[in-house]
């Protein structure tokens, strides 16, 4: 039923990309580069958004989006750390009434990142190492080395390999396959489906995850695509620079959602509704929030220096703050009541 769920989304999208796709036909190929072949799509009459859509589904994508450094899971948030001696570390803290508490070193020398969970265990890469560690103690276990990426999906484990191939396994590193050839960026995993930027032109495509067919979604080159509300939201490159721009049913081309240039890709956080963080284009380390919904413009955050993403769920929010220096200065668990707790070496600053 969620694959069916997924399905129907992803259409609907497709009916949008076949339109974009009937534009760029129209258009010159730039230079040096062959007219892409369009893929057989078949057209359907008419398809509705579940209501129920949402959610988790695209925190996860967030989540995905922004490495997951950070996961709540239960009453533990697991979270990459440093130690005394500012060494990287994979730790723990107790979640009581919302503030991290009792820090816990659960591997050292560690840089952990798209974290994830299946109940039994934590899976993370550590600098190309995909890396299984049971959640009732014992030691880790490294199932590859080599990736770029790490995605749990329909029970098994996605990630690109040192050549930028999308790859398959197991949860415990077996049946190993390599599943796409090209290389490719941002890989989404949706049901039988694959949502990623292609290597040959740095657009977006929604592929079959095990087929040929596949549809343009993006003008030119985009960066970290997230669906949410039956909406595909991304960074685009421009004539003028980066934007943040969406594709929704209906759409013939991706809209841009503000006139901002933007440095780098834009991330996604819920918090009462889906938001983007901007770092905008110029020498200024401030950043701005937009909401995602249209009913607001952007607005610069309230604070120096700049925030990335760690962790974002229905109710918490985890940022590493930098200095305006490009210095790490400390993580940030964000609460829905607008509670903000400071943590770093295993403690937390009051």
């Amino acid at each position: 039923m969620k694959t069916n769920r997924l399905r129907s989304i992803l259409l609907c999208l497709l009916l949008a990309a076949l339109l974009c796709a009937c534009a760029q036909e129209r258009s010159a190929p730039e230079s040096g580069a062959e007219p892409e072949s369009s893929a057989a799509v078949t057209v359907v009459d008419k398809l509705e958004l579940p209501a129920d859509f949402g959610r988790a589904e695209s925190l996860a994508m967030a989540n995905y989006l922004c490495k997951n450094r950070a996961l709540l899971a239960g009453e533990y948030l697991y979270t990459l750390e440093f130690n005394e001696a500012l060494q990287p570390v994979l730790g723990r803290y107790r979640i009581v009434d919302g503030m991290p508490r009792e820090f816990t070193v659960l591997v050292g020398d560690c840089v952990a990142e798209y974290l994830t969970e299946d109940g039994e265990a934590l899976y993370y890469l550590d600098r190309g190492r995909v890396t299984r560690l049971p959640l009732a103690g014992g030691e880790p276990t490294v199932l590859c080395e080599g990736a770029q990426s790490l995605q749990m999906a329909d029970g098994r484990l996605y990630f690109l390999d040192g050549e930028g191939r999308l790859c398959r396994m197991d949860r415990r590193g077996g049946g190993r396959t390599v599943l796409r050839e090209e290389r490719c960026g941002y890989p989404y995993v949706l049901g039988g489906l694959l949502l990623a930027q292609k290597g040959s032109d740095g657009a977006l495509y929604l592929m079959e995850l095990e087929g040929e067919g596949e549809w343009r979604l993006s003008e030119g080159k985009a960066y970290a695509p997230l669906l949410a509300d039956g909406t595909l939201y991304f960074t685009q490159e421009t004539a003028d620079g980066k934007r943040l721009c969406r594709l929704a049913p209906g759409d013939e081309t991706p809209l841009p959602l503000s006139g901002e240039t933007l440095r780098g890709a834009a991330e996604f956080f819920y918090a009462g509704g889906w938001q983007a963080r901007l770092a905008l284009a110029g020498d200024s380390p401030r950043q701005s929030f937009l909401p995602l919904d249209g009913k607001g413009a952007a607005q610069p955050c309230p604070y120096s220096g700049y925030h990335l993403l760690d962790y974002v769920g229905p109710n918490l929010r985890v940022d590493a703050m930098y200095e305006a220096d490009g210095r790490l200065g400390f993580f940030v668990l964000c609460t829905p009541d607008g509670g903000e707790f400071r943590y770093f070496g295993g403690r937390v600053i009051e």
